[in-house]
């Protein structure tokens, strides 16, 4: 079929419609007249792959609103094409109507062909397995753009266990919406990167916990721990970090830890805190603190040297500095003296850790 027949048979098909056509790079959407949008799309949404390259929507709307009434179809084309990718968004107007097409349409032939359906979800991450363990973040995120692919919005990496110069070869990736991760994952089913086979599969959706659930956590989450720091070690640390703060009980394994309390005020309370302390700023950044404060700089000035320094970190409040100052004087870490400069960087004798805390939901032990 050439290109003159294709077109000529999209406009007579929205000649004979009431959809509305929208054409962009990438995709064909059409959409039915008089939608407001005002129906919700979690839920009634189906994401159709295995579409013949050459099948136009005068031939797939009509095999979609079989099951019932089509909101929007948004056929997922080649760059600057008219031939379709493979794949296709389908909006139903009832959430209940897209769970039936979705399980309906799976066995029925589509010119001969059985699509795939999947309901949409919130689910947008996918595992990428088979990464070299020298690799960085930066690295897999440039080589995966230059790989074509496309709405990426982070890359997410976890040290090795036994170095921290490592990863531990496979990586999460971030995208915008679900059907850009569902579209690489069946484009790039046999990528290819530093001459190795990637395995891609979707990532386990975190779980929804209802919000009445969370309010009554008392457990937290924290990983990024040294894996040859003893969990006695770091049992002090963190009483040390939290003063008088009460623990019930301690887990510790391999980088990561769990730390029960005795009240949910109890954990918020050491959450703030211990997240004031680890997670925000390194030891790197504040050593930068102390220096600029002994060189003369008010903490107004020490905060905003920082902001220059590190653009892309949170502005450190006047009470953080002035915190992580005082911790090094009671070490005897720096010079005590404001407004002299030195010559080298004060030493730190404190733990060098950038922990990351959350409050976590965990199934009972």
């Amino acid at each position: 079929m050439n290109y003159s027949e294709m077109i000529n048979r999209i406009q007579k098909y929205q000649a004979t419609t009431n959809y509305r056509l929208i054409y962009g790079i990438t995709h064909r959407s059409w959409e039915m007249d008089g939608w407001s949008h005002s129906v919700p799309l979690e839920k009634s949404q189906i994401f159709v792959s295995g579409i013949p390259r050459d099948a136009l929507e005068d031939e797939l709307i009509p095999f979609f609103t079989t099951i019932g009434v089509v909101l929007k179809f948004k056929l997922l084309t080649i760059k600057n094409s008219l031939y379709n990718s493979g794949c296709a968004v389908v909006t139903y107007c009832h959430s209940r109507v897209a769970e039936v097409a979705s399980k309906a349409l799976s066995d029925t032939h589509f010119n001969g062909i059985i699509l795939t359906m999947e309901k949409v979800s919130d689910n947008c991450r996918l595992y990428l397995g088979g990464i070299p363990e020298t690799k960085s973040k930066d690295e897999v995120w440039k080589t995966l753009i230059h790989c074509g692919i496309t709405g990426i919005v982070d890359v997410i990496m976890y040290k090795s266990y036994r170095k921290n110069c490592l990863n531990r070869g496979y990586v999460f990736v971030e995208f915008r919406t679900y059907v850009e991760a569902a579209q690489t994952r069946l484009l790039h089913k046999n990528l290819i990167l530093w001459g190795q086979k990637m395995v891609i599969e979707w990532s386990v959706p975190l779980p929804a916990i209802n919000d009445d659930i969370m309010s009554k956590v008392k457990i937290l989450f924290i990983r990024n721990i040294k894996v040859t720091m003893p969990e006695e070690s770091f049992e002090l640390l963190i009483k040390d970090s939290i003063g008088n703060i009460q623990l019930e009980k301690v887990y510790k394994f391999k980088d990561y830890a769990f730390i029960h309390f005795l009240t949910r005020n109890d954990a918020q309370h050491a959450l703030e805190l211990l997240q004031e302390l680890f997670t925000m700023y390194t030891t790197e950044e504040q050593i930068e603190f102390y220096t600029w404060y002994l060189e003369g700089s008010s903490l107004r000035q020490v905060a905003a040297l920082f902001s220059v320094q590190y653009p892309n970190r949170p502005i450190p409040s006047h009470s953080t500095i002035a915190n992580a100052i005082n911790k090094l004087k009671t070490c005897g870490c720096i010079n005590t003296i404001h407004n002299k400069k030195r010559s080298k960087r004060p030493r730190v004798i404190t733990e060098d850790l950038k922990l990351n805390v959350v409050v976590a939901y965990v199934e009972p032990f």
